[in-house]
């Protein structure tokens, strides 16, 4: 799947969370241009902070979950020790995690990494997070508990593209859905729309045999 980010526009700077819908069959996605990898930002966000969620974990295990949030809120910031540390706390309990600030990262199940890794980016204060499908491997309770957060980090103003093939997830938390097949922009609309558009049927799940 290859994104040209060219092809997308913001109506009105409005905050909308768009999601990215490529079908099941397609590959990992690639930036076309400039790559991008953690903590480097896109030519079009230059001068805004740009954060990542990936589904793939790669949090210093060996740390607690409070310096994972303190190592996020350093990035790009200017503070004194004492405040990062209380600034950290915050986000850990903004996300349900207070209870866990001692702990190591690696202790966590799946499902609190996750919401360690949203609670990191939020400590960058983004004003637009990128996920790749973040509820892969989640529980359903774990699911319902990271999209909670990804709607409540879109209520304090930051723009979300999410990339996902879960169909729940789509409908539980998106406002605008892009449909991309083979690297294209196939259809684009709200969820319910999406969801009923022959096109995005045809190239999920294919078109009906001919008797």
């Amino acid at each position: 799947m290859r994104i040209n980010w060219t092809q997308w526009s913001r109506e009105d700077d409005a905050i909308q969370h768009h999601r990215l819908c490529p079908p099941a069959h397609i590959g990992d996605g690639v930036i076309q241009g400039p790559r991008f990898y953690r903590q480097q930002v896109f030519p079009c966000c230059e001068g805004r902070n740009c954060a990542d969620s990936s589904d793939r974990s790669a949090l210093p295990q060996h740390d607690t979950v409070l310096e994972n949030v303190e190592v996020a809120g350093c990035f790009g910031q200017r503070r004194s020790s004492g405040n990062v540390r209380k600034q950290a706390m915050k986000v850990l309990e903004w996300a349900g995690l207070d209870h866990l600030s001692s702990a190591s990262a690696g202790t966590l199940s799946v499902g609190d990494l996750k919401r360690l890794e949203l609670a990191r980016t939020l400590a960058t204060q983004p004003s637009l997070l990128l996920c790749d499908e973040v509820c892969s491997g989640l529980t359903e309770s774990e699911t319902r508990a990271v999209l909670d957060l990804l709607r409540r980090m879109r209520e304090l103003g930051t723009t979300i593209i999410y990339v996902e093939h879960n169909l729940k997830a789509i409908m539980a938390v998106c406002e605008r859905v892009i449909v991309l097949n083979f690297g294209r922009k196939l259809a684009e609309g709200t969820p319910e729309a999406m969801q009923n558009d022959p096109s995005v049927i045809e190239a999920y799940i294919g078109k009906p045999a001919s008797v």
